[in-house]
């Protein structure tokens, strides 16, 4: 397994093209994304180095499962049943949309494309 690297294939090009749309400009027009893959997100996190794509996807997986918990734990506190309607998941969506493409790009980077879809 190799901690960074520096040449990405075109599957990996591929999805960091994805991961970009979720790092437009912060309000003041400061970039969130640079060139070679790096991203403003709890401070710059490299996307070829793997220490920071593991922190982004455990960030997010975290993020979710804490959210839902805060967000139904007065139903379950009063005895109710959850349902489907109790979850947004519009909500969710932007946070769900970007840990599937870190993983994907994970996979990528450490297989090295050897595996094809």
């Amino acid at each position: 397994m190799k901690d960074e690297v520096k040449d990405l294939t075109p599957n990996s090009l591929e999805i960091f093209e994805k991961i970009k749309e979720h790092y437009p400009p912060d309000p003041w027009k400061n970039p969130q994304w640079t060139a070679e893959g790096k991203v403003y997100d709890n401070g710059w996190r490299d996307l070829r180095v793997k220490k920071d794509r593991a922190f982004l996807i455990n960030w997010y997986e975290h993020l979710l499962g804490s959210t839902i918990v805060t967000f139904t734990q007065g139903k379950v506190r009063k005895g109710k049943k959850l349902t489907k309607s109790d979850f947004n998941i519009k909500m969710f969506r932007k946070w769900i949309e970007l840990v599937v493409w870190l993983r994907d790009l994970d996979f990528q980077i450490e297989t090295m494309d050897l595996v094809e879809e």
